[in-house]
């Protein structure tokens, strides 16, 4: 008897948690962390774009930088390049396989890069918990920042391992690509959304955009839950700019060692991709 009143307590219990995230809504309005306060967006004036809300934060250490934020006005034809960016950033692993972190670096005519990356929208104290973003835990915004923001606090600061790979793709291609992240950026601008680990993650979200503008890709793979290898997908469809084999080309854009070389050089981006 005690079994079954247990058992109907716990049904119970878990009918309303599921609830409770069901009617979970998502909002702009929160005590948002300061790297995260203010929202990109973007506006379209023919061939012109301007990206609002670029962030350009300087690192003193991980939790200690300050934030500034400018827009950035360009033609969509300077979009000529887009470079993939993956950080593992846990030593947890099952079967080989980690949590990793991705990313997209547009390269501009003029030699500078607009980094794109879906990620949760932290409050003041959050961390990342993947189980807290299976349940409504968190917002997601793609944050739009210069490399030596994106790039430099996790290769400089976090001390993670970075690699940037050159995707081929045409000019018109990586342009339709970042229109379409575009969109995004400007409806979660419009109305708040919910991260997910498993559905709008960063690197399920990046494959969505990939595949809306034709670039072949599968809709599921294990590896964008553990996204840590998620290079071989890349590799194997022939979308990463290279002649070497998979791991000779890890080894060859790994960045890490470079970034750290390159902290005060005047051109950041160019120095980790020369030196």
């Amino acid at each position: 008897m005690l079994y079954f009143e247990f058992s109907a307590v716990a049904v119970i219990l878990s009918a309303i948690a599921l609830i409770a995230i069901a009617i979970r809504v998502p909002s702009h309005d929160r005590k948002w962390s300061s790297d995260q306060e203010l929202l990109p967006s973007v506006s379209s004036y023919g061939e012109y774009v301007t990206v609002h809300n670029v962030r350009q934060a300087r690192y003193r250490g991980v939790d200690d930088y300050d934030v500034t934020h400018s827009h950035w006005t360009f033609s969509c034809s300077d979009v000529k390049k887009v470079w993939l960016g993956i950080e593992p950033f846990s030593k947890w692993s099952i079967f080989g396989l980690r949590p990793a972190h991705v990313f997209l670096s547009f390269q501009l005519e003029n030699g500078t890069y607009i980094v794109v990356s879906p990620e949760i929208r932290k409050k003041e104290g959050d961390m990342f918990s993947p189980w807290k973003g299976l349940v409504r835990g968190y917002e997601i915004m793609y944050v739009v920042a210069d490399e030596e923001d994106a790039v430099k606090l996790r290769t400089n600061h976090r001390k993670d391992t970075v690699r940037l790979y050159p995707l081929i793709l045409s000019a018109d291609k990586v342009q339709e690509l970042f229109k379409n992240m575009s969109e995004k950026i400007n409806a979660i601008h419009a109305s708040a959304a919910f991260f997910n680990t498993a559905l709008h993650s960063c690197t399920t979200s990046i494959v969505r955009h990939m595949r809306n503008v034709g670039i072949q890709l599968p809709q599921l793979h294990l590896l964008y839950l553990l996204p840590s290898t998620v290079d071989s997908i890349f590799y194997a469809h022939g979308l990463i700019d290279t002649k070497l084999d998979l791991q000779a080309a890890r080894d060859y854009f790994l960045v890490t060692d470079r970034a750290q070389r390159c902290s005060d050089a005047s051109d950041f981006s160019r120095c980790i991709r020369t030196t």
